[in-house]
């Protein structure tokens, strides 16, 4: 049995979207969202977690923002120090 977090209203199990406020419980956090960007394993681990319970837009924007953010400190480092990529 799941409750509204806004309205307090009983909803279906799984929803996400309250059905008699329009509450929508799948929110983009912006501390989560910082923290995906500093350190992008787990803004990764974080998008995936949420894609798999069915949260779309957090765990999408979790795991863009880690993506992102993983392959531009690659570009960064490979810009500093290109020998890092050598063999």
């Amino acid at each position: 049995m799941a409750f509204c977090s806004k309205c307090g209203k009983e909803m279906e199990e799984g929803s996400f979207v309250c059905p008699y406020c329009g509450n929508d419980e799948d929110k983009v956090n912006v501390g989560l969202m910082i923290l995906a960007v500093l350190i992008p394993i787990a803004g990764i681990i974080m998008g995936i977690v949420n894609l798999s319970k069915g949260k779309k837009k957090s765990g999408t924007a979790y795991l863009v923002a880690g993506i992102i953010a993983w392959v531009l400190g690659m570009v960064i480092t490979f810009a500093v120090n290109p020998s890092v990529f050598k063999a």
